[in-house]
């Protein structure tokens, strides 16, 4: 992320003490937050209330605290999903 001259959050619905574990057996290169209440889901709007989950979102926010790029069904196996995001992260300003 150092390449990119950017910091990232991953927020799940998940207890802060199963982010601690999965980040060590990935090796994650940014920080995991909790959300086990929804509470940013819902202020956000990517909280599913059908099945109780939080919808896989990329967000970008830019230097100047603007939303650069909004990726709300982002897929981690979908090739074009990561380039697209990429080219938003190299242009965000």
């Amino acid at each position: 992320m150092a390449k990119l001259s950017v910091r990232i959050w991953a927020i799940s619905g998940d207890y802060i003490f199963s982010h601690h574990e999965w980040a060590m057996h990935h090796n994650l290169p940014f920080e995991l937050l909790s959300d086990h209440d929804h509470s940013v889901a819902k202020q956000y709007g990517t909280y599913n209330a059908d099945n109780g989950f939080n919808r896989r979102t990329v967000f970008v926010v830019g230097r100047d605290g603007k939303l650069a790029y909004i990726d709300n069904e982002y897929n981690v196996g979908n090739d074009s999903d990561f380039v697209a995001l990429k080219a938003a992260l190299k242009d965000v300003k």
